[in-house]
Protein backbone atom coordinates (compact mmCIF):
# COMPACT_ATOMS: atom_id res chain seq x y z
CA UNK A 1 0.00 0.00 0.00
CA UNK A 2 0.54 3.79 0.06
CA UNK A 3 3.06 4.84 2.71
CA UNK A 4 4.27 8.29 3.58
CA UNK A 5 7.95 9.42 3.66
CA UNK A 6 7.89 8.22 7.52
CA UNK A 7 6.72 4.98 6.62
CA UNK A 8 9.02 4.30 3.67
CA UNK A 9 12.29 5.45 5.58
CA UNK A 10 11.08 3.21 8.26
CA UNK A 11 10.57 0.04 5.66
CA UNK A 12 13.73 0.96 3.97
CA UNK A 13 15.61 1.22 7.18
CA UNK A 14 14.61 -2.32 9.13
CA UNK A 15 14.54 -4.23 5.58
CA UNK A 16 17.71 -6.49 4.22
CA UNK A 17 17.76 -4.88 1.10
CA UNK A 18 15.15 -2.97 -1.53
CA UNK A 19 13.54 -4.88 -4.33
CA UNK A 20 11.40 -3.74 -7.38
CA UNK A 21 10.01 -6.23 -9.35
CA UNK A 22 8.67 -3.36 -12.05
CA UNK A 23 9.28 -4.24 -16.00
CA UNK A 24 8.74 -0.46 -16.82
CA UNK A 25 11.82 1.84 -17.16
CA UNK A 26 11.84 4.02 -14.78
CA UNK A 27 13.06 7.61 -15.55
CA UNK A 28 14.43 8.57 -12.18
CA UNK A 29 15.13 5.58 -9.86
CA UNK A 30 14.12 7.10 -7.00
CA UNK A 31 13.78 4.16 -4.91
CA UNK A 32 16.92 2.83 -5.91
CA UNK A 33 18.60 5.82 -4.76
CA UNK A 34 16.78 5.55 -1.49
CA UNK A 35 17.63 2.55 -0.69
CA UNK A 36 21.49 2.92 -1.21
CA UNK A 37 21.34 6.00 1.02
CA UNK A 38 20.26 3.96 3.75
CA UNK A 39 23.09 1.45 2.89
CA UNK A 40 20.93 -0.86 1.66
CA UNK A 41 21.37 -3.40 -1.43
CA UNK A 42 19.39 -2.65 -4.31
CA UNK A 43 17.61 -5.13 -6.72
CA UNK A 44 15.66 -4.91 -9.74
CA UNK A 45 15.00 -5.54 -13.67
CA UNK A 46 17.35 -3.66 -15.93
CA UNK A 47 15.17 -1.11 -17.32
CA UNK A 48 15.36 2.71 -17.29
CA UNK A 49 17.78 4.71 -14.77
CA UNK A 50 18.41 1.90 -12.32
CA UNK A 51 21.14 1.06 -14.15
CA UNK A 52 22.93 4.76 -13.87
CA UNK A 53 22.42 4.15 -10.29
CA UNK A 54 22.98 0.27 -9.30
CA UNK A 55 26.23 -1.00 -9.52
CA UNK A 56 26.24 -4.90 -9.63
CA UNK A 57 27.63 -6.50 -6.83
CA UNK A 58 29.03 -3.40 -5.31
CA UNK A 59 25.40 -1.43 -4.43
CA UNK A 60 23.16 -4.09 -5.79
CA UNK A 61 22.17 -6.30 -8.63
CA UNK A 62 20.35 -5.75 -11.75
CA UNK A 63 19.37 -8.67 -12.90
CA UNK A 64 17.35 -9.40 -17.41
CA UNK A 65 14.75 -11.31 -16.53
CA UNK A 66 12.83 -12.53 -13.11
CA UNK A 67 14.70 -15.64 -12.85
CA UNK A 68 17.94 -13.95 -12.62
CA UNK A 69 16.39 -11.74 -10.03
CA UNK A 70 15.37 -14.63 -8.41
CA UNK A 71 18.45 -16.29 -8.41
CA UNK A 72 20.18 -13.18 -6.69
CA UNK A 73 17.82 -12.49 -4.08
CA UNK A 74 18.18 -15.91 -3.32
CA UNK A 75 21.76 -15.82 -3.20
CA UNK A 76 21.58 -12.69 -1.24
CA UNK A 77 19.62 -14.37 1.75
CA UNK A 78 21.71 -17.60 1.21
CA UNK A 79 25.53 -15.31 2.31
CA UNK A 80 26.68 -15.92 -1.06
CA UNK A 81 26.39 -12.42 -2.14
CA UNK A 82 27.40 -9.68 0.66
CA UNK A 83 27.58 -6.29 1.08
CA UNK A 84 29.02 -3.66 2.70
CA UNK A 85 26.20 -1.09 4.28
CA UNK A 86 28.44 0.99 5.09
CA UNK A 87 30.52 1.43 1.96
CA UNK A 88 26.86 1.59 -0.02
CA UNK A 89 25.84 4.18 2.26
CA UNK A 90 29.20 6.28 2.02
CA UNK A 91 29.39 5.81 -1.86
CA UNK A 92 25.26 7.11 -2.18
CA UNK A 93 26.17 10.54 -0.22
CA UNK A 94 29.66 10.91 -2.57
CA UNK A 95 27.62 10.04 -5.68
CA UNK A 96 24.00 11.99 -4.87
CA UNK A 97 24.43 14.24 -1.83
CA UNK A 98 23.70 17.91 -0.96
CA UNK A 99 27.95 18.54 -1.72
CA UNK A 100 27.99 16.58 -5.33
CA UNK A 101 24.73 18.20 -6.40
CA UNK A 102 25.39 21.64 -5.44
CA UNK A 103 28.74 21.00 -7.44
CA UNK A 104 26.95 19.83 -10.58
CA UNK A 105 24.23 22.33 -10.18
CA UNK A 106 27.18 24.82 -10.13
CA UNK A 107 28.89 23.86 -12.81
CA UNK A 108 26.19 23.99 -15.09
CA UNK A 109 25.27 27.56 -13.65
CA UNK A 110 28.53 28.66 -14.81
CA UNK A 111 28.53 27.05 -17.98
CA UNK A 112 25.23 28.62 -19.14
CA UNK A 113 26.65 32.16 -17.95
Amino acid sequence: GQLDREGIERSIREASCVVSGSRLPETFGLIALEAISFGKPFFGLKSGAYAEIVENGKNGLLADDFQGLENALRGFFAGKMPFDTASIRKAAYADYGKKRYLERFDRIVKGIF
